[in-house]
């Protein structure tokens, strides 16, 4: 405080008027809105928040408002987007001044904006005084207590998104998730909601799936709805219907979704398959133990192969998760290759140890190096295997001094390898 104050006499005395406040970010979010609020009035605003889903859920709602023509500004962990115009992202959610000097550049005065926000970008006061629409939080299950004290920090950081709701806005929450009830009684606006259980407003029913794509229904206040998609397992189905619920609460044509999603190409890093070598190869962004879970599920469900997993955990980010999704993983995983995924500033070899530490079965082992531990899961492996790649997506490392490539990169390399010995 008396930093401040000799900071603010001393500006006084250059002639500056000066204006104490306690929060500057929140002020900085007064201020861009209450300069830019004519020049945006004609824009309508989406967030997605949740601990899995919410890329997918934004990427393809920024795809269907293309498929239609209609203007729209995307920020995403995968890429801000300005109609078809990219520009790359370091955060999933970039701070306040990106979002507003984005949308004034894009000489758009109408359309939707879409952004996928993060725990941090809420606590950071990111996207703080911009009022939505539509808030969707696709679920809340175990995650970034690197950055958060606890669970309850971490749960009631992403539900203060529903207080950035419009008074004619709405709230979508994913019914099947446990917090539902909770969600859904914090909620200052209306809600509806979306899931698999026969309770929820927007329904899916799973009619056959395969590592090829999958059919189902969406039901919906007594009408359904045939589609058929690329997209792979049973979160991605959810992660549609969060989509159609959205559209049809900002009520938007669905005429052409049933088109629209069988023309869907797969999200880049998320259960993006390949057959190579006759071996099938799943890459997924998956980190969580939750979604970590729920994608050797859907695989092991749909798929008899052996399967081998490459996966490890992020450095200086949340230590409790890593026994977990060690667990986890040797238990759906025929064998597992445990190895680096962004070590960041910690030793990869303690954060393996952490993540084997509780392991009472032997169906893995530690390599410290992803290059070499997708190199050894291939010469491992027969005709017919299934290798799964688990927590970069289209991330890259480090593979030598001058070489970056992500982990479909290194599985070619790896084969181009192996063919020139």
């Amino acid at each position: 405080l008396d930093l401040l104050t000799q900071v603010s006499g001393e500006m006084a005395k250059r002639g500056l008027n000066v204006i104490n406040v306690n929060n500057t970010k929140k002020e900085l979010g007064r201020l861009l809105k209450k300069v830019n609020e004519k020049k945006l009035r004609n824009f309508k605003w989406i967030a997605v928040t949740g601990t899995s889903g919410k890329t997918t859920v934004t990427n393809l709602l920024y795809r269907y408002f293309m498929y239609k023509k209609i203007p729209v500004i995307l920020f995403s962990s995968n890429g801000n987007y300005v109609l078809d115009k990219y520009y790359s992202t370091n955060n999933t959610t970039p701070d306040i001044n990106t979002i507003y000097s984005t949308i004034l550049n894009s000489k758009l005065n109408n359309g939707y904006i879409i952004v996928e926000v993060s725990s941090q970008a809420i606590s950071e006061k990111r996207v703080f005084n911009i009022l939505f629409d539509i808030v969707c939080i696709t679920n809340i299950t175990h995650d970034h207590l690197d950055y958060h004290d606890n669970l309850t920090d971490y749960f009631y950081t992403k539900s203060l998104l529903m207080f950035q709701t419009k008074e004619d806005g709405i709230v979508i929450l994913d019914g099947d998730c446990n917090k539902y009830k909770k969600l859904n009684n914090l909620s200052p606006v209306s809600t509806t909601s979306y899931g698999l259980n026969i309770h929820n407003d927007y329904r899916f029913e799973i009619v056959e799936s395969t590592l090829q794509g999958t059919l189902f229904f969406i039901e919906s206040f007594n009408a359904s709805l045939p589609l058929e998609t690329v997209l792979i397992g049973e979160f991605n189905i959810k992660n549609i219907l969060a989509v159609y619920t959205i559209l049809d609460n900002l009520k938007i044509n669905l005429d052409e979704f049933k088109d629209f999603i069988k023309s869907v190409e797969r999200i880049d890093g998320r259960m993006n398959a390949y057959s190579i070598e006759q071996r099938l190869f799943i890459i997924d962004y998956a980190h969580t133990p939750d979604a970590v879970e729920t994608i050797l599920k859907t695989i092991k469900n749909i798929n008899n192969k052996p399967l081998k997993l490459i996966i490890g955990c992020g450095g200086n980010r949340d230590r409790l998760k890593r026994p977990i999704v060690g667990k986890i993983s040797c238990e759906y995983a025929d064998y597992v290759y445990f190895t680096e995924d962004n070590s960041r500033n910690e030793s990869t070899k303690k954060i393996l140890k952490e993540i084997t530490c509780d392991l009472t079965i032997s169906n893995y082992t530690t390599i410290e190096y992803r290059f070499e531990a997708i190199k050894k899961a291939i010469m491992d492996s027969k005709i017919g295997d299934t290798i799964v790649i688990m927590g970069k997506g289209i991330e890259k490392t480090k593979v030598n001094e001058d070489e970056y490539l992500n982990d479909l990169e290194m599985v070619l390399k790896v084969f181009k390898e192996l063919k020139n010995e």
